[in-house]
């Protein structure tokens, strides 16, 4: 196969992965490194690969991120819109 449409077909199984996971935890604000660490249980992604899937997803609008006030981390959630588009593809 194509290593072009394999890196593609990978890019799409790491955002589904990851708006599954924030999805499934809408109420709950995620680090990259604790997506990482969920979402690896079952693959094998990097961390680049996962912050790479966030910024997709957050321009996306199916996700969000907001500063921790008193440090650097950046928090992840799922938005309202992409709870809806993660339910409808079940």
């Amino acid at each position: 196969m194509d290593p072009k449409r394999n890196e593609l077909k990978r890019n799409e199984l790491i955002r589904n992965e990851v708006l599954a996971y924030l999805a499934e935890r809408q109420a709950i604000a995620q680090t990259a490194e604790t997506i990482l660490r969920r979402v690896n249980k079952e693959n094998n992604f990097t961390l680049p690969e996962i912050e790479l899937a966030l910024s997709f997803l957050e321009n996306a609008q199916l996700i969000k991120s907001e500063p921790d006030p008193l440090g650097s981390s950046k928090y992840w959630q799922a938005t309202s819109t992409g709870v809806l588009h993660y339910e409808r593809s079940l």
